[in-house]
């Protein structure tokens, strides 16, 4: 196995990097210090954290759009009747000789 250039070797430790954003710098003879734990972290700057969310903002907006939940157990109520493919299921249940117990 022959010596090859240090281009080639880097090559694929360069595109594994690539992904990553960190900056080394070189701090030559004593001003390079010990590592301590600040220097490990990426939050010891003074620089605020931006603002981040989970959720995507079209969700927000939905939310204020959400009825509170008595009003809107109200409204299925009274809007079982009107619904045709609960019709059988509701007949069934008001004959109750023909409803199970555990209805």
């Amino acid at each position: 196995m022959g010596a090859q250039p240090f281009g080639a070797i880097a090559q694929p430790q360069e595109a594994v990097c690539a992904g990553y954003n960190f900056q080394i710098v070189y701090h030559p003879g004593k001003q390079s210090g010990k590592p301590n734990a600040l220097s490990c972290q990426a939050d010891h700057t003074d620089i605020p954290p931006i603002p981040q969310s989970m959720l995507p903002k079209p969700i927000f907006a939905n939310i204020a759009m959400v009825t509170p939940k008595k009003e809107l157990q109200q409204q299925i109520e009274s809007s079982l009747d009107q619904d045709k493919s609960l019709e059988e299921i509701l007949t069934f249940l008001q004959n109750e000789s023909k409803a199970p117990t555990s209805i």
